[in-house]
Order: structure tokens, then sequence, then C-alpha cells
């Protein structure tokens, strides 16, 4: 009776608390964050694409992600390599003629 009473109360608690706290985030941040949204907008559409590139780094961002890709693109080739000589190995195993090593 005491451990259901117990777990009532936690469960109620528990309710009431994340209510509390949707209602204050409801009440304080949802009315300043519809502002702020306003006002950051406001200021992305009066820069120039000069201004944006700058303020994005999209430049640096660009040139990591090419040095990713480049990184990915030989990783891949490494893979294939090792999967058309794992086929032609799983082929001369198939036939009984193994002599290659890894």
């Amino acid at each position: 009776m005491v451990k259901l009473a117990n777990e009532l109360f936690n469960t109620i608690r528990d309710r009431t608390s994340k209510n509390i706290l949707l209602k204050s985030y409801n009440f304080f941040l949802v009315p300043m964050q519809t502002d702020l949204w306003t006002e950051i907008q406001g200021s992305i559409t009066s820069l120039s694409d000069e201004q944006l590139l700058e303020l994005f780094e999209v430049t640096a961002t660009k040139g990591k992600l090419e040095k990713d890709k480049n990184f990915i693109e030989e990783v891949l080739a490494k893979f294939g390599e090792k999967e058309t000589a794992f086929m032609e190995l799983t082929s001369a195993f198939s036939k009984g003629s193994v002599n290659a090593e890894f």
C-alpha cells in the first residue's frame, strides 16, 4: 500500500513539475522567441550576399567539406579494391585453387 502511494505521489509530482515548466516556457519564453525571431530575420534580410558569405563562413565550410569528401572518396576507393580482391579470392576458393595472400 505504501509502495502504491509512493508511486502515485511520484507520478503526480512529475506531471505537476512538467506542467509548471511548460506553462512557464509558454508564458515567458515564447513571446521573447517571437520577437527575437523577427529581429534576427530582419537583420539577415538586410545583409548583402558578401556579408552573408562572411557571416556564415561559407568559404571555410566549403573547404572543409571538400576535404572531407576527398578523404571519403579515398576510403571508398580502397574498400572497392579490397572488395574486388575479396571477390577474386572467393571465386578462387570456391574453385579450390587458393594460393593468394591478403
